[in-house]
């Protein structure tokens, strides 16, 4: 393996010890805190708290494995994503050997609230290393670690913090990895579902189930957590959860997408889930990208819960301004560190076909052409043709109503997956309709009861009854039905479910993995894109591919050698 990195924007020299985070307004790689005298920086803590390599200032980062070396050319894969790698910033290459293909499967760990141990699975310096159909509970830090690896697989597995107290108590944890798939897991009880804490670049993380993202108080914590500079260039797919958080503790994020995610930004307080506080009212957003999260990609995404959010769009840092709690904060401000708001957030954003329950509505904000643009759009754009360095045209495909083909069902999968079974594919999206997900009815927060939250039967909602919600665009993933056919309720509450693997997906086929022979193995039903049709920042050639994208390639390969690798280039 092969760990690259390059300098942040304003540095220069190797292992440099000068210089300054100052904004280019553009592509800007930054993990420093803000200061506002002189003004540089992005983050509001600064760098996270151990540094990836031993040199500062060095946050861009992917890691890649060698196929071939001759003389002073050494062939990769994958090929690099950032379009912004400069001798100016002094790139590097660091040597690593791996591990290969060495897994867990099928088995429960109980890591019985152990500082000591802190963790269930924890896995360095891989290149291949899977966990699949196991259960991980009661964990002080988190219950899956990966660290300064690659290509890793994590399907199947049910993790559950019941009695865990740490203070970073992460269902999985990645710090320094790249190119994994996260695909099928259940998350229960737990402070942050997934969170990337140190550099990790072209992760998918798709079709997982998140419920309950207890803190015991009136905060929200967002079940997907980016957490330090260098989180770029990962895809977020089919989950349903409270929502995605771009967080800027530690720094910038980059061209990071979102794909026919189901985010509720809303969890209830209903039955001691938050502490003595009665109502999540602070950060519950679907969708937080505060400052410098900049070149995002959301599309086809359903988002908000009725009777809760009122506000499509605010600048706030928790999301909820005056009360009135948004479907977008874009550019959010941080009062507490007199960080400003960041105009370019949106700007530099591409959003098309979401639907929120706000507007009750899906957004083909592009022009003139596309349906809805008076009414829905207010003749507002929400597609980036004038962003800095890297723009977008307007897409041509989704808006059916005006003569464009249809969306794509997945950026990751060519076809439905065999162990979808009878769900249908895609699972979630603005052109699903008759989705099997409505919402328990009721009056929010009321103990005892389940009201405001996604349910698929009536009996799931305890004293009340099950409403039609969403506009039918949503139907239960694999990993929500197995979640509710143990039992689980619809809030999260509830103690350790009887999980087992086979029992909730048996005969539906299996997530292809990659065997010790280096051969893919196949996935009855299911297959991967294997085509780069890469087109990178300064491509002298418009790109005629999905969506119509200007110098933007959505790139989700399956190889042999790359189990789990995506990127996205602009």
């Amino acid at each position: 393996m092969l760990f690259l990195s390059q300098n942040d924007d304003g540095y220069t020299g190797y292992n440099p010890t000068t210089g300054s985070s100052i904004d280019n307004n553009g592509y800007f790689v930054c993990a420093d805190k803000y200061q506002t005298n002189p003004t540089t920086g992005c983050a509001y803590d600064g760098p996270d708290g151990t540094y990836p390599n031993p040199f500062t200032h060095r946050w861009q980062y992917e890691a890649v494995v060698v196929t071939a070396v001759n003389g002073n050319l050494v062939t990769i894969t994958p090929p690099i994503k950032h379009p912004n790698w400069r001798a100016s910033q002094v790139p590097t290459a660091m040597r690593l050997e791996p591990l290969e293909s060495s897994g867990v499967e099928n088995l429960s760990i109980d890591v019985g609230n152990s500082q000591d141990t802190g963790y269930g699975i924890d896995i360095w310096a891989c290149n291949g290393c899977w966990v699949s159909g196991v259960t991980v509970k009661n964990f002080y830090n988190w219950g899956i670690a990966e660290n300064w690896s690659v290509h890793g697989q994590y399907q199947n597995n049910y993790i559950y913090n019941g009695d865990g107290t740490g203070p970073d108590s992460y269902g999985m944890r990645f710090s320094t990895t790249a190119d994994n798939l996260v695909v099928n897991n259940i998350f229960h009880h737990i402070r942050s579902s997934i969170t990337f804490d140190e550099p990790d670049a072209g992760t998918v993380v798709a079709y997982n189930y998140s419920v309950n993202q207890w803190v015991g108080a009136d905060a929200m914590f967002l079940a997907f957590w980016p957490h330090s500079a260098g989180d770029d260039f990962e895809l977020f797919e089919g989950n349903v959860s409270d929502g995605v958080v771009m967080d800027s503790s530690h720094g910038s994020h980059l061209n990071q997408t979102l794909f026919r995610n189901f985010s509720t930004g809303w969890e209830s307080c209903a039955n001691g889930n938050c502490g003595t506080n009665t109502a999540k009212d602070w950060g519950a957003s679907p969708l937080v990208w505060p400052f410098d999260m900049r070149y995002g990609n959301v599309i086809a995404n359903v988002s908000g819960t009725p009777g809760f959010h009122s506000v499509y769009q605010n600048a706030e840092f928790n999301g909820c301004a005056s009360g009135a709690c948004a479907i977008y904060n874009l550019g959010g401000t941080n009062e507490s560190a007199t960080i400003p708001s960041d105009p370019l957030v949106p700007a530099t954003m591409l959003r098309w076909a979401n639907w929120d329950t706000v507007t009750n509505a899906t957004h083909f904000c592009g022009d003139a052409s596309n349906t809805g643009w008076a009414s829905v759009c207010a003749a507002t754009s929400e597609v980036p043709t004038s962003a800095p360095n890297y723009p977008n045209s307007v897409p041509s495909v989704g808006d059916t109503a005006a003569g464009q083909a249809a969306l794509p069902a997945s950026f990751y999968y060519t076809t439905k997956p065999a162990w979808f079974g009878d769900i249908p594919f895609p699972p979630v999206g603005p052109d699903v309709n008759n989705g099997n997900v409505g919402q328990c009815a009721g009056t929010l927060n009321m103990p005892g009861q389940f009201a405001g939250l996604p349910a698929t039967d009536p009996t799931q909602c305890v004293g009340t009854s099950l409403g039609t919600a969403w506009a039918g665009h949503v139907n239960a993933i694999p990993a929500m039905a197995c979640y509710l056919a143990m039992g689980g309720l619809p809030d999260g509450t509830g103690p350790l479910l009887p999980f087992d693997a086979s029992a909730c997906y048996e005969g539906k086929g299996t997530i292809s993995r990659v065997s010790d022979a280096g051969t893919s193995a196949t996935d009855s039903g299911s297959s991967q894109s294997g085509n780069c049709g890469c087109r990178f920042a300064g491509s002298s050639s418009a790109s005629s591919g999905l969506l119509g994208f200007v110098a933007l390639a959505l790139l989700w390969r399956r190889r042999a050698t790359e189990r789990g690798a995506a990127a996205i280039s602009r």
